[in-house]
This record gives structure tokens, C-alpha cells and sequence, in this order.
């Protein structure tokens, strides 16, 4: 009987590692098809910062191999321009760039979420625990390393079972904030110009160093 619980135990831990590996294969697809991405996004923060919940929105624009404009719309404008490891966080109303680099570590991880390399590659820093709902599945990410858990308690992804694309994102931090990502209006391999993810410095604009790697 032992014997018989142990194989059915084994067994739906094998299906359960393959049906995580089959769906980042599937994601890793879908993703490495796309050349450029627009979306409208909505974001709410909780933090023991703040008294209310932030609630954020705007427009996210990607374009291979490595390029972001991340643009907030309201309730305030400023938009974030990444290219590789280099960022700059540009407020027009505070005329003021500040300008940085992503920790390295973190660089590989979202260079992995974004399929620019294999998304199995996840394994090895996360915990993966998947959850089935009727059209979607649900990916809980759990840090396994220790320069990861300084930041992060866990990643939750939507994953539409249709297209294999993210539909939102939750990220739970050590300290306890949370933060919520929503996309919608997907838009796959639109004309975007790489100007668009240049920022052109305005002459009376200060640019400043940002004072820590952006998380």
C-alpha cells in the first residue's frame, strides 16, 4: 500500500513538473514570435508607505531585442526608457532624468520573463508551482536564492491559455508591498520606430544619477 501511495505521490509530482516545463516552452514560443508589443496597463501599489492604494496607468511599448518605454499616464506622467542594463526615468513636469542601471541579477530575470532567454531558466532561481483555471493558468514564483529573497516573497503570473502571453502580474516584496500589473489591448508586431525609445534630453531638463538599482 505504501508502495502504491508512494508511485501516485511520485507520479502527480512528475505530471506537475511537466505541465510547468510544457508551459514555459509554450510561453517561450508564443514570446520569441514577437517582435514588438503595445499595451495599456493598470498598476496598483500597496505599501505601508502609502494610506490608500496607488493606482497607476499607462501605455507599455516593447520592441526586440531589448528595448521598453514604460509610460504612466495618470495620475501623474513620467515615462521609464530600458535598453539592456541602462535605464532613465524621465518627469517632464519636474523637468529631471534620472538615469541608472538594473542590478545584474534582476537584469536576468526579467530578460528571462521577457523570452530573451529560455524561460525553463526560471527553475533556477524560482520555486514554480502552477495552478489551473478554465482559461488561464496561474505560475507562483518563490525565490529560491538568497540575493533574490532579499527583495522578492513571490511572482504571480496570469498566463492567458490562448495566446500564452502574461495578462497580469503580482509581485509580493520582502517588506510586504504589493504590486499589481493588469494588461489589456494587446497590440502584437505594430510598426513601433526606435525613436520612440530614445529619450531626447531637453536642454533645461537636470539629469540626475539614480541613488540605487531600480527593483
Amino acid at each position: 500500500m505504501k508502495k502504491v501511495i508512494f508511485f501516485l505521490f511520485f507520479s502527480i509530482y512528475l505530471y506537475s513538473e511537466e505541465s510547468i516545463v510544457s508551459l514555459l516552452e509554450n510561453m517561450q514560443k508564443a514570446q520569441s514570435k514577437i517582435n514588438t508589443m503595445q499595451a495599456n496597463f493598470f498598476q496598483k501599489k500597496k505599501s505601508s508607505l502609502f494610506e490608500n492604494p496607488q493606482e497607476l496607468s499607462g501605455v507599455v511599448y516593447f520592441k526586440k531585442p531589448d528595448f521598453i518605454r514604460w509610460e504612466y499616464l495618470k495620475p501623474e506622467n513620467y515615462i521609464i526608457f530600458v535598453e539592456k542594463e541602462k535605464f532613465q526615468i524621465y518627469y517632464p513636469s519636474l523637468k529631471k532624468v534620472k538615469v541608472g542601471k538594473i542590478a545584474r541579477l534582476r537584469g536576468k530575470i526579467f530578460s528571462i520573463l521577457l523570452a530573451q532567454e529560455p524561460l525553463v531558466k526560471l527553475k533556477n532561481h524560482f520555486m514554480i508551482e502552477l495552478r489551473k483555471r478554465e482559461k488561464e493558468d496561474v505560475l507562483i514564483l518563490t525565490p529560491l536564492t538568497f540575493k533574490l529573497k532579499k527583495y522578492w516573497k513571490s511572482w504571480t503570473l496570469i498566463i492567458d491559455r490562448s495566446s500564452f502571453l502574461p495578462k497580469s502580474i503580482e509581485i509580493l516584496e520582502k517588506d510586504g508591498d504589493l504590486t499589481f500589473i493588469e494588461f489589456k489591448d494587446v497590440k502584437i508586431d505594430i510598426t513601433l520606430e526606435e525613436e520612440i525609445f530614445k529619450l531626447k534630453i531637453p536642454s533645461d531638463v537636470v539629469v540626475e544619477n539614480y541613488i540605487k538599482n531600480i527593483q
